[in-house]
């Protein structure tokens, strides 16, 4: 529970913060069949670019395929939004479905008291502690990746099917070829999403240390929403003074994948403008980022 490197933490920002609503939602995106929620409202954005399609479709009924859309983005964004914020979470009185559980069970700790002996020095201990530690959160990754196979799943292939009837109910069975291969594509990819989601949650594997200029961080940070979002091209300036290379690849990648889909999400635009300097002033690095922003 600590706020700046514990576990909830970790969680916070490697998975809930952004990360895991662009992995899944960003191959729907692409088929266009999901929106966004209206501005300051819990309303969706009505699906412009399908019905500019539904020339074939009554007015009535391409409202109710418009309501159907909207529909499926909400259920889909909770969906998101109730695995992130109730299931990716440290079990607490607060969490009750949170899928990290921190105590121990008896028998893990008898276990370790049979290989704490008279002669165990303190450093070997610690080892012993951490060893159990990291069998107790491994444990958790699998009721994650469970919980996935078992629920997540399931309930996406729900909303893709009602989609499909509400479909086929609005438009009084007039064919849209178009946007039932779009809704079928989506719905296999976003259950490849969710497989490639569930290798998020293995421990990984130890690897050497590597370093890494402060531009090549900016860029691995690019390259993670690009994988989300191909569309997204920014035209990036810089000015870079002279620094160390880096280590801590996963603080920097993750502070600029945050910052850049921030950057994707209120420029209103694919090809923003993006200033980023970077100065080492005595003992800090000073990171400055402008980009444009939509103000409509």
């Amino acid at each position: 529970t600590n706020p700046f490197h514990g576990l909830d933490c970790y969680l916070s920002m490697r998975v809930r913060h952004g990360a895991l609503s662009g992995q899944l939602r960003g191959p729907l995106e692409e088929e266009r069949i999901i929106t966004q929620r209206e501005a300051g409202s819990d309303e969706y954005k009505s699906n412009e670019y399908w019905l500019s399609r539904m020339s074939a479709v009554d007015a009535q009924g391409a409202l109710g395929l418009d309501k159907c859309l909207k529909r499926f983005s909400g259920g889909y964004d909770a969906l998101i939004d109730a695995f992130a914020n109730d299931y990716i979470q440290v079990y607490s009185s607060v969490k009750k479905l949170g899928l990290f559980k921190t105590s121990m069970s008896s028998l893990m700790l008898v276990l370790l008291g049979a290989e704490v002996r008279s002669d165990t020095v303190f450093d070997s201990f610690i080892d012993l502690g951490f060893r159990l530690c990291w069998q107790n959160v491994d444990n958790c990754l699998e009721s994650v990746r469970s919980y996935v196979d078992t629920s997540m799943k399931k309930e996406v292939n729900k909303l893709f099917t009602a989609l499909l009837m509400g479909i086929d109910s609005s438009s009084q069975f007039v064919r849209i070829p178009d946007l039932n291969i779009a809704v079928r594509s989506g719905q296999t990819r976003a259950i490849q999403a969710l497989e490639q989601v569930k290798d998020w949650f293995r421990l990984a594997l130890d690897i050497p240390s590597r370093h890494f200029t402060f531009y090549e961080l900016f860029e691995i940070g690019l390259e993670q929403v690009r994988r989300i979002h191909p569309d997204f091209d920014p035209v990036v300036s810089s000015n870079i003074g002279d620094m160390p290379e880096f280590v801590e690849l996963n603080r920097f990648s993750d502070m600029f994948f945050i910052l850049l889909d921030n950057v994707r999400k209120h420029s209103g635009t694919d090809q923003p403008k993006v200033d980023i300097a970077a100065d080492v002033q005595g003992r800090r690095l000073q990171v400055t980022m402008r980009n444009e922003v939509d103000i409509a």
